[in-house]
């Protein structure tokens, strides 16, 4: 690993030119003329996924609150369960499919194959269409059992209608996916935000006429499916859309989707959705839904950013990688440098914070997610040194070490779950969970190198993000004065206003990462910079 003065990887050829740049450096923001149009796409993209995501961030926590307190700690555990199922059933009805698309469709706009665009946008939907209709006709006869399994009167029934309304989700993704690898995210980001608010309502109206974990299933549904209308048309502007799949390289496309689908499963597992199905087996549904709280609170903040760019940089790297294959150590770097500038000063404001968040925003029975939710922050940082190599590996379409890899943490995950849930409780279930996300940085660095893969890991610009982040710390002192909800809002005023003065001293853009700063457009370049105050390069 190597840092800020040893950028360049051991198998870059003598001449190549080795920057400090980021995201910017895979659509060639500044670089040759090819990239000027990717560059400009990526950017407009970019600032309308991560100001969508922003909103939707403050909605969700909106929902998961009327969620937690209309439904009471017994009801909430058990819709955790239902949604883990859902979620391992998405998954594999997607079959990788969806990541496909993502990363396919890019080069076949770059080679003007407008069969191939049709042709994947059929063959995906097909397929996923008829595995779900495979599931649905078994959880209709068999819902019962995991009813008995988990010993909850109702679940069956909840389960049977969480099953047939996942095609909904099923299309929905496959269309945004579409638009995503298009660059098409402004009217996307505005719709689905706009879904979601439709949600938050029609969960709450719900949940006062008594529906339930079924009415929120039903509102998430209705509002998706109203997404899909609203996403069908826009869809068709860049693809002709058909119901007859006649994808030409399905072997090519296979072998890359199936070991992904394998891959979200395994990763489900490696995270938290074994531990809620597990402890809610051996231990109760109050504690599933405990444990799922304090998961997806950091979860969702810390891959605010993150989560919104994704798609975006895989396809990204995708349409560069198809164009110029040397520029990859480079799009590592930079991808690093945008993930920590953000997840530094959020995992340790989070950690400060989160117990009398958690106590104020969802009441005193959920309690005990806030110190889960503290010791996650932390341990999800670490998660983010593996990110950029692991997409790396996804462009480069050696999927299947990615596979091998989750099936070892997959492993080593439910085999200590299966030791220490049924002993420790919740906290038996933190410590899988953190021994494989502290591994994996180290197994994807020697499996890189054991491939003769070129990137370079900016360890300065992290070191200054931390650098920056460290006052934050003093938040784990005020933690205890802050006991209701303008307390915590005028934390967070402050504790923005503490990173953005010590982040001003501490310098964390210096002059080689002009170039990164340059593939973020003009009026993005412009927050970034007067944020930091920095001027630039000169």
């Amino acid at each position: 690993m190597r840092g800020d003065d040893e950028t360049r990887g051991p198998d870059v050829p003598p001449g190549e030119p080795v920057s400090g740049d980021t995201v910017a450096a895979a659509t060639g923001a500044g670089a040759e003329p090819e990239y000027a149009s990717t560059a400009r796409k990526v950017s407009t993209a970019m600032g309308w996924s991560v100001g969508a995501k922003l909103a939707r961030l403050a909605i969700a926590v909106a929902m998961s609150i009327v969620v937690v307190r209309g439904l009471g700690s017994h009801d909430y555990g058990v819709l955790s369960i239902v949604r883990t199922i859902l979620t391992f059933l998405a998954l594999i009805c997607g079959f990788g499919l969806g990541q496909a698309v993502l990363r396919f469709m890019p080069e076949f706009r770059v080679r003007r194959d407008v069969e191939g665009l049709r042709g994947l946008f059929a063959f995906v939907l097909v397929v996923q269409l008829l595995v779900w209709a495979a599931f649905f006709a078994l959880f209709l006869f068999k819902a019962g059992s995991l009813e008995a399994l988990y010993r909850t009167p109702g679940l069956g029934f909840v389960l049977k209608v969480g099953v047939g309304l996942l095609v909904v989700d099923l299309v929905a993704l496959v269309l945004s996916q579409t638009l995503t690898s298009f660059y098409d995210v402004k009217l996307l980001s505005v719709f689905t935000t706009i879904s979601l608010l439709v949600t938050l309502g029609l969960t709450i109206a719900f949940l006062r006429l008594g529906h339930g974990i079924v009415g929120v299933l039903l509102a998430a549904a209705i509002s998706g499916a109203m997404l899909s209308v609203a996403l069908l048309d826009r869809c068709a502007l860049h693809v002709p859309l058909s119901l007859r799949p006649t994808f030409r390289e399905t072997r090519r496309l296979l072998r890359y989707s199936v070991p992904f689908a394998a891959i979200g499963v395994l990763n489900l597992i490696t995270w938290r959705q074994s531990e809620t199905l597990l402890l809610g087996y051996f231990r109760s549904p109050v504690e599933a839904g405990l444990f799922d709280l304090g998961y997806r609170i950091p979860q969702q903040v810390l891959e605010l950013v993150p989560g919104a760019v994704w798609p975006l940089i895989l396809a990204t790297f995708a349409e560069i990688y198809s164009k110029k294959r040397e520029s990859l150590p480079d799009a590592i770097g930079g991808y690093y440098k945008l993930l920590f500038v953000l997840v530094a000063p959020l995992s340790l404001f989070g950690a400060a914070i989160s117990v009398p968040a958690v106590k104020i925003l969802f009441g005193l029975p959920m309690e005990s997610s806030g110190l889960l939710a503290q010791m996650f922050f932390l341990i999800f940082s670490v998660s983010f040194f593996s990110t950029p190599l692991s997409m790396a590996l996804y462009v480069m379409e050696l999927t299947w070490l990615n596979l091998i890899i989750y099936v070892c943490n997959a492993f080593v995950n439910v085999g200590l779950d299966l030791i220490l849930i049924p002993r420790y409780g919740l906290y038996g279930a933190v410590v899988p969970v953190a021994l494989v996300i502290l591994a994996s940085p180290f197994v994807y660095y020697y499996v890189l190198r054991a491939r003769r893969v070129s990137f370079w890991i900016p360890w300065g610009f992290i070191g200054r993000c931390y650098l920056a982040s460290l006052p934050l710390a003093g938040f784990f002192l005020v933690a205890r004065y802050i006991d209701s909800v303008p307390g915590l809002v005028a934390a967070c005023g402050l504790g923005g206003a503490v990173f953005w003065g010590s982040a001003r001293a501490v310098a964390i853009f210096r002059e080689e990462d002009d170039f990164l700063l340059r593939g973020l457009g003009p009026g993005l370049r412009r927050l970034v910079l007067g944020f930091f105050g920095w001027k630039g390069g000169s």
